[in-house]
């Protein structure tokens, strides 16, 4: 499958952009509110999150600061994903190659950062391939990943907050 550029993103905003005012114009306020969400960061998400998937889900707990927590949430929340929707995908990505997990360094053992449980439902039988692929993936990057791990890269990178595991 080829790589979607930025050029193709740009393109594919300013026609959603375009149709949203040919409808508005048209009296179909309706549709045109849709493909607005469509144009909006991670709006796209919307459209797989209601893919099939196995049935039963898990809980993937990540142990992270509060405030990190929070602007998670908030970000979830501004951009409207739905937080399950995209750590399937990252979760799918470290699996299949096209996303490559960072290392995230581990807090100092004994300092006073107050940690607290970040909660997402994932597809059981993805948090199953994802675990049994774990020894292969450790070696090739040749440093340790976890599936939290793994988890909390993604949702980081994704909503922009890379800077809150360096602080």
């Amino acid at each position: 499958m080829a790589r979607t550029t930025k050029q193709d993103v740009e393109r594919t905003r300013a026609h959603l952009e375009l149709a949203a005012a040919k409808m508005r114009a048209g009296g179909d306020p309706q549709i045109a509110d849709t493909l607005d969400q469509l144009r909006a960061p991670h709006g796209y998400r919307m459209l797989v999150a209601d893919r099939v998937r196995s049935g039963t889900e898990l809980n993937l707990q990540m142990f992270v600061e509060k405030s990190l927590r929070d602007r998670i949430y908030s970000e979830a929340k501004r951009t409207d994903s739905n937080l399950e929707s995209v750590l399937d995908e990252g979760l799918r990505g470290a699996l299949d190659g096209s996303w490559t997990p960072p290392y995230i360094p581990r807090a100092r053992r004994g300092s006073s950062v107050e940690k607290v449980a970040l909660n997402v439902m994932v597809d059981a039988e993805l948090l199953q391939e994802l675990r049994a692929g774990l020894p292969a993936l450790v070696e090739s990057l040749g440093y340790k990943v976890t599936a939290p791990t793994i988890a909390l890269a993604w949702l980081v990178q994704e909503f922009g907050l890379e800077e809150e595991l360096h602080d």
